[in-house]
């Protein structure tokens, strides 16, 4: 709507919205590398965690529940 001068007041999901002619053709903003990015990094952290949870299989739960243990323990360096 910018490229045909109206400019966004309102607009939610479900896509009701209210627009205001202003007369000022603004060109159109390219958000392309900053998604491919954002999907780049998504699909690596997807990645890892498939890895992790396939790796979990192989490790003997003893183990498991000592690394659980030491990373969900919080230290607390003010203790007296």
């Amino acid at each position: 709507m910018n490229r045909y001068g109206f400019e966004k007041i309102y607009l939610d999901t479900l896509v009701k919205s209210i627009f205001v002619y202003t007369g000022k053709k603004v060109g159109v903003i390219n958000y392309f590398e900053l998604c491919k990015k954002d999907l780049i990094i998504s699909e690596k952290t997807r990645k890892i965690q498939i890895f992790k949870n396939c790796i979990k299989f192989f490790i003997p739960s003893f183990i498991l529940a000592l690394i659980r243990k030491f990373r969900n323990n919080k230290i607390n360096f003010l203790k007296k």
